[in-house]
């Protein structure tokens, strides 16, 4: 607990502070050093993670790396756009993905391409669809949102609400849809949905959507999803929108 204060109070310090949280990071205890440098606004606690995060130490690097990327700041943008050229469509780029369009979402847009032919999660994926939809100018419909919301909220079986005639109802309006890709995203996303609960209805949803898209586009898409995401539950789900 006097722990914690005390990273507070160097936060609280701003630059004050930089030449203690200096010696913490050159300890085993690092990661406290970063914690406190993470909301503090001052320049020199950019800086100071913006030269952490090119340690030779990679474990702390790394450490520093996460830091900045949860704390998005103006000093970063090199950093950001470096690590996305390295990683968009090889590494999970989620947080990564935020940070830069928090800090400078114009230059996304070379990236997103990699991202959506290889994303390592579903989160990450439609994250970078919506983002190059919406640099477009051509953002998911709020039609189409407002079925997927109606299969949450009715597809949920552990919920008094469930109701799968309004679930059904807004599977048939988004297989009507003429933006096939977008379609294809929301029933991926209901395809793989969990909960606490009973999702299966609003899962099932999804896989209809899926199966149901012209051209087998929506499991052409869906197995090349499930191919990139290293999460062996996610896979297995996406794998049955393939199956009878």
């Amino acid at each position: 607990m006097t722990r914690a204060s005390a990273e507070e109070l160097l936060t609280e310090a701003g630059a004050k502070a930089i030449p203690y949280i200096k010696q913490i990071l050159a300890s085993t205890n690092f990661a406290l050093g970063l914690s406190a440098l993470g909301p503090m606004q001052a320049k020199e606690a950019s800086e100071l993670l913006v030269e952490t995060a090119a340690s030779q130490d990679k474990t702390l690097a790394g450490a520093a790396r996460s830091t900045l990327q949860a704390y998005p700041r103006p000093e970063a943008e090199t950093l950001y756009f470096k690590w996305l050229n390295e990683d968009a469509g090889r590494k999970p780029v989620f947080e990564l993905l935020a940070a830069c369009e928090k800090i400078a979402p114009n230059k996304i847009a070379p990236y997103l391409p990699r991202i959506l032919e290889s994303p390592k999660s579903v989160y990450e994926f439609r994250h970078a669809f919506e983002l190059s939809r919406s640099l477009t100018g051509k953002s998911l419909s709020p039609g189409l949102i407002k079925l997927e919301q109606q299969i949450r909220e009715f597809g949920y079986a552990s919920s008094d609400h469930y109701d799968q005639a309004k679930v059904d109802q807004a599977v048939s309006g988004i297989l009507k849809s003429d933006d096939v890709e977008a379609a294809t995203v929301i029933g991926i996303s209901l395809a793989v949905a969990t909960t606490k609960g009973d999702w299966r209805p609003a899962n099932k949803a999804g896989m209809t959507i899926l199966r149901g898209l012209p051209a087998g586009y929506g499991l052409k898409t869906a197995k090349r999803v499930a191919d990139s995401i290293p999460d062996e539950s996610l896979k297995e789900k996406l794998s049955l929108t393939n199956k009878s």
